[in-house]
């Protein structure tokens, strides 16, 4: 049968960084594309990313987080 997980919400101190190296970056869409592969490397080494567009907020690019997947996961199935 379906198997029912219940995944509670993820620790969001992880998106509260205090080191300078992991301050939350803010770059363009054409700068994040231009620069895709540099990108990539800040965001392995643990750099969160905001991406825009015409000034205005349109993405932001993170490392790969388990728990943090599972929960979005788990709130998108839950709004069907």
């Amino acid at each position: 049968g379906e198997r029912k997980t219940n995944y509670h919400r993820p620790n969001l101190i992880y998106f509260q960084k205090t080191s300078k190296k992991n301050i939350m970056e803010t770059v363009t869409s054409t700068e994040f594309k231009r620069n895709f592969s540099k990108m990539l490397t800040l965001i392995e080494e643990g750099q969160e990313i905001l991406i825009t567009r015409h000034g205005k907020p349109l993405a932001v690019a993170l490392p790969y987080n388990e728990e943090l997947v599972l929960w979005l996961d788990e709130r998108l199935k839950n709004k069907n």
